[in-house]
C-alpha cells in the first residue's frame, strides 16, 4: 500500500475542515482530484487502494459533488480491478484511525493494529448511502 504521504485526494486542496469547501459547485478542485486519483490508480506501482475520505457528506452544494466523486471513484476502482481497503469497517478519515484503534484495543497504536484493522472489500460492495458512505463486507 502507498504511504499516507503519497496518497491522492478526492478534493485537490488542503482544507482545515470540510466546511471550508468552495462555495461554488462544481469546484475545479473536484476535477483536479479526479485527475490525481486516476493518475495514481493507473500507475504501475499502485497495487492496493486504502480509502480514507470520511463517512459524512459535506453540506450545501458540495454534497452533490462529493457523492458524484464517490460514484466516480467506485466506477474507477471496478474498471481498474482494484479492491478497496479500509482501516476498520468503513472509509474513515485517517484523523479518526486512532479512535478506531483505541476502541479496538485501548493503548495500542494505529500501526500496531494495522494487521487486525486493515480490511479488503470487494468494490461492488461499496454502498453509497443517502447521508453517509459505508463499505459493506462481502456477504453482509
Amino acid at each position: 500500500m502507498r504511504s499516507a504521504a503519497t496518497h491522492s485526494r478526492s478534493y485537490a486542496a488542503e482544507l482545515p475542515c470540510s466546511g471550508s469547501l468552495d462555495a461554488a459547485a462544481p469546484s475545479l478542485a473536484w476535477m483536479e482530484g479526479r485527475r490525481e486519483i486516476e493518475r495514481a490508480l493507473r500507475g504501475s506501482g499502485t497495487k492496493s487502494v486504502l480509502l480514507g475520505y470520511g463517512v459524512r457528506s459535506p453540506v450545501g452544494p458540495q454534497r452533490t459533488c462529493y457523492r458524484e466523486q464517490l460514484h466516480w471513484l467506485t466506477d474507477l476502482l471496478i474498471s481498474s480491478g482494484h479492491a478497496p481497503w479500509t482501516y476498520g469497517d468503513r472509509p474513515s478519515h485517517p484523523s479518526r484511525w486512532q479512535r478506531i484503534a483505541h476502541r479496538y484495543r485501548p493503548g495500542s497504536s494505529v500501526y500496531d493494529l494495522a494487521p487486525d484493522l486493515l480490511r479488503q472489500h470487494e468494490t461492488r460492495n461499496l454502498s453509497l448511502g443517502a447521508s453517509r458512505v459505508a463499505v459493506q463486507p462481502p456477504g453482509a
